[in-house]
C-alpha cells in the first residue's frame, strides 16, 4: 500500500509505529481503489495487488479489542 503524502501522513505513521512499538494488534480500514498486476516468479506468475488511498483521511486507525 502506498500512504501519500499529504499533511496527515505524519501522524498516521506516529500512531502505527506506537501501536507496534507497544506490540498492540491495531485494525486499519482504508477506502481506496485497489489494483491487480501481474507478478512473475520463476516457473510461474501470479497475481499481486496494489492498493491506493486517495490521502491519509482515507486511512483510519482503530484500537483491537
Amino acid at each position: 500500500m502506498h500512504v501519500p503524502n499529504d499533511a496527515g501522513r505524519d501522524d498516521l505513521l506516529r500512531a502505527l509505529l506506537a501501536d507496534a512499538r507497544e506490540n498492540r494488534p491495531t485494525k486499519v480500514l482504508v477506502q481506496g481503489r485497489l489494483r491487480t498486476f501481474q507478478a512473475p516468479l520463476n516457473a510461474i506468475t501470479l497475481t499481486g495487488l496494489y492498493l491506493e488511498a486517495r490521502s491519509t483521511r482515507a486511512i483510519r486507525i482503530e484500537p483491537q479489542d
